[in-house]
């Protein structure tokens, strides 16, 4: 009779999974009991000072400040600040209303944790932080404490001068000037009330500022204190769309707002492109579930500009059609009362997304046949033709020429690089150079495919294609050092970065290794993305 614990039933692999799941619940467990120690261990030090206040010593004030360098402080009594390794203040001041300046302690409460959640750990922030008296008046101390050099009043101070408020208020012209911000603050408050879609804003704004302190200051614990908030805007931000899908009336002009501002928060939590570029999808779907004719504000209009501007270049990166093509968001009756719409590139742009269908067959799995591939080429070359005149009529407004050649500050490839006339234009000519390489990409794998039916497609039809992506791959290289060297540029790196990703992923190609040798190409490029790496600008992809 056999001996010992008779064998779990199932196979072997199912039995090892069973074992990795037990063992990823007992981190959890244990990482939760951690997280919950640490938790306790801050309400006790609450309630003891507040007991040791409450007695009659020295309470141990503790304030949150915003220095002079941006970073966020917290510090007691006597003006000392407390390092950046401590993070139970840091935070504590933060999540906590009754932390403020002028020593009113009030217990500290900590949201319900979901057991069942296994990132359930996490600092939850309170969402009744923005409505609090004392945070308001500690905000607009801080901001003008940053306007006057010793200019923060301490409780003492305050009190001592209640009875001349006239005069010290005189004398105290940044606090005045900054008083403004509470009562913003406050309004915000209000609103959210009225709409969820400032909510997950406020989520998402707040979100931000705790990622970039947290790595600023290489504290984790106000990093994932920023995750925990950023994860909340989202879980949100999803559930206010769902409603919103299923007849909920909400405003759709406030959710797409809270969506760009989820987005750019992936940037600055996760460095994510295609979070961000979900997003903005997420927007645009928004925004096609109406007509143009929703567009009523000068501000609405301008602002569909810039959304076009940057949805753009994701959409031409990813290859997938766009609302935007569509002739009706194109042709809008009111596009000449609109300041931005006469930049070059929205120009450029309409004739470029007649593109994105083609890019979005191609990436479908479905075989075409001879004569839709040849109906096809034939519209990628009327493409070509079309932003070729848009290319001719682009220089013509330059009589002096578009651009200039200088000196290359990145050296390694060329020996020049473009310096262009203007900003907008040096935006337009980047993104064009971005799409001509996706229509060269484009024309060639169609050729290539065209050619197993129809002999009458050459060689040479091949290679003049390859090389004109080549060629303005060469083109996209030169331009991107304008927007990154000399003076600070104030838009563009979208363009730059897509300009970038086109050229980088098209040099790779293994069609062009016979035809020209691209190791200078590609130590460039690695080397373009690790000074991107160093601005802190998180490139498309690396490859």
């Amino acid at each position: 009779m056999p001996l010992g614990r008779p064998r779990a039933p199932g196979t072997e692999a199912e039995r090892a999974e069973a074992r990795r799941a037990k063992v990823r619940a007992n981190v959890q467990a244990f990482r939760r009991r951690q997280k919950e120690k640490k938790l306790a261990e801050a309400a006790a030090l609450a309630v003891d000072s507040r007991e040791t206040c409450e007695e009659g010593g020295a309470p141990q004030r503790v304030g949150v400040a915003i220095c002079r360098d941006g970073f966020l402080d917290a510090g007691t009594n006597n003006g000392s600040s407390t390092s950046a390794a401590d993070s139970s203040s840091v935070i504590s001041a933060r999540s906590s209303p009754g932390l403020s300046m002028a020593g009113s302690w009030q217990s500290m409460s900590f949201p319900e944790q979901d057991y069942a959640d296994p990132d359930g750990w996490m600092w939850a922030l309170p969402r009744d932080l923005s409505g609090n008296a004392a945070y308001q008046e500690v905000f607009t101390n801080a901001a003008a404490a940053m306007q006057q050099e010793g200019a923060w009043r301490t409780a003492e101070n305050r009190s001592r001068s209640s009875s001349n408020k006239r005069e010290s208020a005189g004398l105290y012209e940044p606090f005045r000037a900054f008083a403004g911000c509470g009562s913003g603050w406050f309004h915000a408050l209000m609103m959210e009330t009225v709409d969820p879609g400032l909510e997950i804003l406020n989520d998402a704004c707040l979100a931000s500022a705790l990622t970039v302190i947290g790595r600023e200051r290489g504290n984790q614990e106000v990093g994932v204190a920023g995750a925990y908030v950023q994860s909340r805007a989202l879980r949100q931000l999803r559930e206010a769309l769902q409603a919103w899908g299923e007849g909920v009336s909400l405003c759709a002009v406030s959710l797409s707002t809270a969506a760009l501002s989820c987005a750019m928060t992936e940037l600055v939590t996760g460095r994510s492109w295609d979070s961000f570029a979900g997003h903005l999808n997420g927007v645009g779907s928004l925004l096609a579930y109406h007509d143009p004719a929703s567009l009523r504000t000068q501000a609405a209009r301008e602002l569909f500009y810039g959304f076009r501007s940057m949805e753009a270049a994701f959409a031409f990166n990813y290859g997938r059609s766009l609302f935007l093509a569509e002739s009706r968001w194109v042709d809008l009756a009111w596009r000449d009362e609109v300041a931005i719409s006469q930049h070059p590139l929205h120009a450029m742009l309409d004739k470029a997304f007649r593109l994105l269908p083609e890019l979005a067959q191609q990436h479908s799995p479905r075989r075409l046949k001879a004569s839709e591939l040849r109906s096809r080429v034939q519209r990628l070359r009327s493409i070509a033709f079309d932003l070729d005149t848009w290319e001719h009529e682009f220089r013509a407004q330059y009589p002096g020429g578009l651009h200039s050649k200088k000196e290359a500050e990145w050296a390694g490839l060329y020996d020049f690089a473009f310096e262009f006339a203007s900003l907008p234009s040096a935006t337009a000519y980047a993104t064009y150079a971005g799409v001509r390489i996706k229509l060269a990409s484009t024309m060639y794998t169609t050729l290539c495919d065209l050619a197993t039916h129809d002999y009458s497609v050459t060689e040479a039809q091949k290679t003049d294609s390859l090389l004109q992506g080549l060629r303005w791959s060469r083109q996209a290289f030169q331009s991107l050092e304008y927007f990154h060297t000399g003076s600070i540029k104030e838009c563009g790196w979208l363009a730059t970065l897509f300009a970038f990703d086109a050229a980088w992923e098209y040099v790779q190609r293994p069609q062009l290794t016979g035809h020209v040798d691209l190791t200078a190409e590609h130590e460039w490029c690695i080397a373009t993305a690790q000074r991107f790496a160093t601005l802190e600008i998180p490139v498309f992809a690396w490859r």
